[in-house]
């Protein structure tokens, strides 16, 4: 939780709750450290994106299928770790819309076998797009399944600021441990940087 964030309602939360380090892009100048030395650094579906053998589906939160509800939360809980994953209970209720929240569940499949899972939510004050969890089963990384959700994620995230009359998130903002495999591509091929501040 860095100073210079205070004045963007909603980050202390989502830092206490979600983890330490943000990643994102499009930020205001006030947040831009670059630091390049860095190497730390429904459930009803209604759209799909294929790729091969992958699908990568968008759930309807406002029709729950509790019981892929239940599998997501077990893949993540296996992908991440127990301990960076709410509970069961806390993630059905997270999956609820408000009026500042949109949450948007992806689920990525290899034929009809659920192999990842992405949620996030378009804050709508803010105007930007935040990645809550990520996971792909051990047995399918390294293939480009998380590339692809993380790819729908942020079209959705620019389709929910169109619906709410803007045009385009403002940026989007992603968390990785400081040990994740993913750093290289978010600094090198995703254009995202660290913002340099422990949350």
């Amino acid at each position: 939780q860095c100073e210079p964030c205070r004045h963007h309602q909603g980050w202390e939360t989502y830092a206490e709750l979600h983890g330490r380090y943000l990643y994102g892009r499009g930020l205001p100048n006030i947040h831009r450290q670059p630091t390049p030395e860095l190497e730390r650094v429904e459930c009803d579906v209604f759209m799909t994106e294929t790729r091969g053998s992958l699908t990568v589906e968008s759930v309807d939160t406002t029709k729950l299928d509790l019981a892929l509800v239940a599998d997501v939360h077990s893949l993540l809980k296996v992908a991440i770790g127990g301990r960076d994953v709410e509970t069961l209970e806390s993630f059905k209720h997270s999956l609820v819309v408000t009026d500042k929240l949109v949450p948007l569940l992806l689920v990525a499949k290899k034929g009809n076998v659920l192999v990842g899972a992405m949620f996030g939510n378009y804050l709508t004050e803010l105007n930007a797009g935040m990645v809550i969890y990520a996971g792909v089963r051990s047995a399918n990384r390294g293939n480009g399944f998380y590339g692809e959700m993380r790819h729908k994620l942020i079209k959705e995230f620019h389709a929910q600021s169109h619906a709410h009359a803007k045009t385009g998130v403002d940026f989007v903002i992603s968390e990785l441990a400081d040990t994740s495999p993913l750093i290289g591509k978010y600094l090198h091929e995703w254009g995202a940087f660290v913002v340099d501040c422990e949350y």
